[in-house]
């Protein structure tokens, strides 16, 4: 599979999942907007399940296509990559690190997607001792509001 193969897969999934009530409830939640499809958890759930099931999907994979998804600024689409990315986490390397770090440059426009990378992606960083505190230490003066506010939740 290609990487633009993926991204269309997750795409039209999420196009074609648009529920304009749940867009309207997490609305309330993203005061800088929220420009998400509105897709159900359920949803989302079995399409993620359905995706690292396929023996095409890899960290590689992931890697290529994340900056797709990252770059619609959809709130799905992002998730996704970071879902996706999570459970490749005993293949992380220094070089993963440096990728994810890409992201806040190109699209990582919430809180939430945020904390959930510093909940979850920065820990596994830091367990594995892929990095140290000092390699966040760029991320502090960040253009990005987010990733700099990466830091200290990390």
């Amino acid at each position: 599979m290609k990487p633009e193969e993926l991204f269309r897969e997750i795409d039209d999934f999420c196009q074609a999942n648009t529920d304009q009530a749940i867009v309207k409830k997490y609305s309330r939640y993203f005061k800088d907007g929220y420009n998400g499809f509105g897709v159900s958890t359920e949803a989302f759930e079995l399409k993620l399940k359905s995706i690292l099931q396929d023996p095409g999907v890899d960290l590689n994979l992931l890697l290529k296509t994340a900056p797709l998804l990252i770059k619609t600024k959809r709130f799905e689409e992002t998730s996704f990559a970071i879902h996706i990315l999570k459970s490749f986490s005993k293949q992380f390397t220094r070089d993963t690190f440096k990728e994810v770090s890409k992201w806040f440059e190109i699209g990582i426009i919430n809180w939430a997607h945020t904390d959930f990378i510093c909940g979850d992606i920065m820990l596994i960083f830091f367990k594995m001792e892929i990095i140290s505190l000092q390699d966040l230490d760029k991320w502090r003066i960040a253009k990005s509001k987010f990733q700099r506010r990466a830091v200290p939740v990390s």
